[in-house]
């Protein structure tokens, strides 16, 4: 909850974390995904993320290889990022002090995952 003129955290493009699997998809099998938010749609206070895998057997067409990456703490094992994989989560998601780090993703890489989302459509 929160107050009358409280400003909520506002995820900003390429911000990449591990999101509990309630605030995306209850569905997914894998608890705790890595993230990145390729879009921001702030007049309905919500943002487009796509997911991560490690699971490298699963790869289908479209999916996006990124090596362990100690920069992203959350992507300590190679991985895919899978663009048909997309969800809308609400800034407020982001307000868990639960959530762990926050990290930026390269710009490079934040491209092709919002390019190979826009082939989608």
């Amino acid at each position: 909850m929160t107050w009358p003129n409280m400003q909520l955290f506002q995820p900003y493009l390429g911000l990449v974390t591990k999101l509990p699997r309630d605030s995306y998809d209850e569905r997914d099998p894998h608890e705790g995904r890595p993230t990145v938010v390729i879009r921001v749609l702030r007049a309905e206070r919500k943002v487009i993320v796509v997911t991560r895998t490690s699971q490298l057997q699963n790869k289908r067409a479209g999916d996006i290889y990124h090596d362990a990456d100690p920069a992203l703490p959350c992507c300590t094992e190679p991985g895919l990022w899978q663009p048909r994989r997309f969800y809308r989560v609400p800034f407020a998601v982001y307000d868990d002090p639960e959530l762990g780090v926050f990290a930026k993703m390269d710009e490079k890489l934040l491209a092709r995952i919002t390019e190979a989302w826009e082939g989608l459509a």
